[in-house]
């Protein structure tokens, strides 16, 4: 066996995985209750549920209570929710004698109007989630092994696919969803045999609650989160990724192709030099982006060195580079930023188109121009994969390798990511690596195995699929 086809079989799933994927068959045809009951003797203190006060929230609730009459729940206070629902936290709180935990920004709303102007929830909602949910809930599931959701199947399309346990990849813990198969009159059945409060606003025309400025009463015939965000394409606020990365095999599957072909993987391997020329060595864009000094450069540099000693045809464009090559005397306006990842996204998919395998390493702070450097990408039928550098800010500034943080802090350095001007982390990345808790070479190798997932190595007589999951 080579040694590049040794290190890839060594990246084999983890234990937990395993477990989520023995779990999920499991309770597969589970009751809520019974899920629950698993949920609270596997993880004890450590699992936590999270509510919005829907009507599958409200039930879920009272299911976890009759079990567990110590639960612990939590809620993410917008600081922009209905009055009704804060009124039905307090019942609740009264009814089961439980502290429904809040979590919250630290910005309030009026510095957020004059950060990033008025009405961000109309003029960029995508933003305005990531502050005032997306935030709050790392908090909320610091230190946590698991988080129970009352997600149903059949709300979204982004749904469909939720399994009743899954490993969650955007928060990188166990996600529980006893409710995911009932549909709706299960709910309200169980809520009127129960007696459980519930939202008045249920009863006014509103079937999915959130914020004010961005629910309405859904009118006859509509679906049932069509008052959501109504009138654009969102649907969903990003708590909620998709199960499982597009990229992402089954751990069933991914020990077949080990097992049956792996003496065909580890020749085919050998031959990639001779053949890289090969119609199906198709091109594929790695766009790592995060705050200054995460780390997205080393890394590049790290999968640029594997990629290229398993004989793939590799280029890495750097941020810093492209500026001085290609954008020089742009600014750190946001419309400069945008031109500036425009042109990096152009040249990449220019690469990847001619089968090369391109590493963008760049900040790219703002969530619609990356989402538009992917739809280029993509509707040249290149694969693209987002990787997210996390990093805390605090261990950002410690480290401070270019001195850049400490200006930034003292106003010498104006525009300066995460500090002066903000970034937005990835909805729905397709990988999170964090370089505070990670080695490079742990981080290269879990986004290895995705870049390898997503490729695919043909013989004559033989198609062989190498899917490894992080």
């Amino acid at each position: 066996m080579s040694q590049a086809v040794s290190e890839i079989v060594r990246l084999g799933p983890p234990r937990e995985l395993e477990r989520v994927e023995t779990a999920a068959s499991l309770l597969d045809e589970a009751t809520p209750e019974e899920t629950l009951r698993w949920a609270f003797d596997w993880f004890q203190e450590s699992v936590t549920i999270a509510t919005g006060f829907g009507a599958e929230g409200v039930a879920l609730i009272d299911m976890a209570a009759r079990i567990n009459p110590q639960v612990d729940v939590f809620f993410l206070d917008t600081e922009f929710l209905f009055p009704e629902t804060y009124e039905l936290r307090r019942r609740l709180e009264d009814r089961y004698g439980i502290e429904i935990r809040v979590f919250k920004t630290d910005i309030t709303a009026e510095q957020q109007e004059l950060r990033f102007g008025a009405k961000l929830w109309s003029t960029n909602p995508d933003l305005c989630c990531r502050l005032r949910k997306l935030e709050p809930l790392k908090d909320a599931l610091q230190g946590r092994r698991a988080w129970i959701t009352a997600i149903r199947q059949d709300q979204t399309l982004e749904r469909s696919n939720a399994r009743v346990i899954e490993w969650d990849y955007q928060w990188r813990l166990v996600k529980i969803n006893p409710l995911v198969r009932w549909n709706k009159r299960q709910v309200w059945e169980y809520i009127a045999r129960n007696n459980v409060p519930y939202n008045p606003l249920h009863d006014r025309g509103y079937p999915s609650i959130g914020c004010t400025h961005c629910t309405r009463p859904v009118r006859e015939g509509e679906d049932e989160r069509a008052g959501r965000w109504s009138g654009r394409e969102k649907k969903e606020c990003g708590l909620h990724a998709p199960a499982r990365p597009a990229a992402f095999a089954s751990l069933t599957e991914m020990a077949q192709a080990q097992t049956s072909n792996l003496k065909t993987l580890d020749r085919r391997t050998n031959d990639v030099n001779e053949r890289s020329s090969d119609a199906n060595n198709e091109g594929l864009v790695v766009w790592l982006t995060g705050l200054s000094g995460a780390g997205k450069t080393t890394l590049a540099r790290s999968l640029s060195a594997r990629l290229k000693a398993a004989g793939l045809r590799v280029e890495t464009l750097d941020g810093d580079e492209v500026r001085e090559n290609l954008s020089r005397g742009l600014g750190f306006s946001q419309e400069d930023r945008d031109t500036n990842i425009r042109r990096i996204g152009f040249v990449a998919r220019l690469l990847a188109r001619n089968r090369v395998v391109v590493l963008g390493a760049a900040i790219s702070p703002y969530q619609r121009s990356r989402d538009d450097v992917r739809r280029s990408i993509e509707g040249d039928g290149v694969r693209f994969l987002e990787v997210f550098v996390r990093c805390p800010i605090d261990t950002l500034i410690q480290r401070d390798v270019k001195g850049l943080y400490a200006r930034a802090l003292a106003g010498e350095v104006k525009h300066f990511t995460g500090i002066s001007d903000p970034y937005e982390e990835p909805l729905s990345p397709d990988i999170t690596v964090d370089s505070s808790v990670e080695t490079v070479d742990e981080s290269t190798a879990r986004i290895l195995s995705h870049v390898l997932n997503i490729r695919t190595l043909h013989d004559d007589a033989t198609r062989v699929e190498f899917s490894a999951a992080s």
